[in-house]
Formats: C-alpha cells, structure tokens, sequence
C-alpha cells in the first residue's frame, strides 16, 4: 500500500519521491536501523517466537505440548502490554491460565535481547525510546521529517501517538486523516480517542470534517450512524448520502 501511494504521488508530481513512504513500522524499524545501538538486530520470526515461549513454559515446569493456543494467547498479550508503553505491572492482567504474564514477558525479552532480535512491535517501541532519551537524534530525525502526513489515524496507538508527537516537535508541520468509526484495531492497542486528543496537544490544528458518503445509500448511511453514534470516543457528525 505504502508503494502503491508512492507511485501515485510520482505520477502527480515526480520530486515526491524524495519523501518517505511507509507504514509507522517500516518508518520506525529504518530509524532505530540507523543507529548503532541496533544496527545488528534482526526481526525475529513467528516460529522463532512460539519457541521462545515454549522454551518459556518449559523453564516454569509447564506441559507445553499441547499448547498452541497458549502460546499465542501469551505472544498477543505481551504483544498488547508493549504497545500500550506501559510497564508489565500496570498492565490489566497479571496472570494467563494461571502463569505469571509478567515474569514469561520479562524471560521472553532476555531471550529476544542475547539473541539480538526485535519481534513486531519492538520496532515501535524501541523507536519511541530511543527519541524520547536521545535529543541529538530526535533532532536528526525532525529535521528529516520536516512534514508529516499520516492516514489511518483512527488506527494509531499510544507508542505511534508519542513517536508521532515527538518528531513533530514544536513546528506541528503534522496532518492526519481519519475516521473514528471505522476503528478495528483495538485488540492491539489502538485507540481513536487519539483523533481528539490530537486536537488538545495541537492546540493550532485545523479539523475538516468529510460528512458527505460517495459509496452508501441513505438507507445505509441513516442506520449506520444510529448504531454508530452509542460509541463514546467519537466526533459527533452527520454524514449525508
């Protein structure tokens, strides 16, 4: 998708393809890439993972055999607790089928860290701690990223939404689109109370609503906003057929 908007843009205007086109993981995954503490890493794979936590389950005495399911629910939570940027001990849950979740995530980062592996959702996490405890490379990468363009924004979660602040800086050259009600990615951490959010931490921001629907009948549009519009963490809109 990142390329496919990337030739478009070409074709409209050819100096566009000095930009960078990606999605908040490709970008972050280049910026931490770039610097010496992680130069050497390499992503780890799925199957890599579901060893580790065998390995894991295995070291607490655990019958791990028959534990597929297991194994991806841990990978999903841990996956859920980096994402939120919060420490394991204030994450909603301690316990998974009565294993200690804090303890397998603190094992299965040791593990990740001796091998020199990132997974998936270290590429956020760790891009997001290098800039926020290193000002001479936040400011590099401000000075690369000069403008920001970010769509999807309803889909954004709490490490994309900092990273995105801090590389933003005090110039807010920033323009995000997005729909709070089609947010799907709540099982990973997204939030689309950020949409408002965005507005209060860039208090100069500029919000153009999109209320006309070029796709759905008025039937459709009529119905889906009274399903809609019990959600709380919305703008209030009418959108017209």
């Amino acid at each position: 998708a990142a390329l496919e908007m990337k030739r478009r843009a070409i074709e409209i205007l050819p100096e566009s393809g000095a930009a960078v086109f990606g999605t908040f993981h490709s970008v972050f995954y280049q910026i931490i890439r770039n610097h010496s503490s992680y130069s050497s890493y390499q992503l780890i794979s799925p199957y890599e993972q579901s060893n580790i936590i065998r390995q894991i389950l295995y070291h607490l005495e655990y019958d791990s055999k028959s534990s597929e399911n297991l194994t991806h629910s841990l990978l999903k939570e841990i996956s859920y607790i980096k994402n939120t940027g919060k420490a394991p001990e204030e994450y909603r849950k301690d316990m998974v089928d009565d294993l200690p979740l804090h303890e397998i995530y603190q094992l299965y980062n040791r593990e990740l860290e001796q091998a020199g592996k990132l997974d998936f959702d270290d590429m956020l996490l760790k891009c997001f701690q290098l800039l926020n405890n290193n000002q001479k490379e936040l400011q590099k990468w401000q000075s690369k990223f000069r403008f920001i363009l970010v769509d999807e924004f309803q889909d954004v979660n709490y490490l994309q939404y900092e990273t995105l602040k801090l590389l933003a800086g005090n110039k807010c050259n920033i323009f995000v689109v997005g729909d709070d009600d089609q947010a799907i990615y709540g099982f990973r951490g997204s939030d689309p109370g950020y949409m408002k959010l965005f507005l209060q931490d860039f208090p100069g921001a500029k919000k153009v609503v999109l209320d006309v629907n070029y796709r759905c009948t008025r039937a459709i549009t009529d119905f889906s906003q009274q399903c809609i519009s019990y959600n709380r963490q919305r703008f209030s809109k009418t959108v017209f057929s």
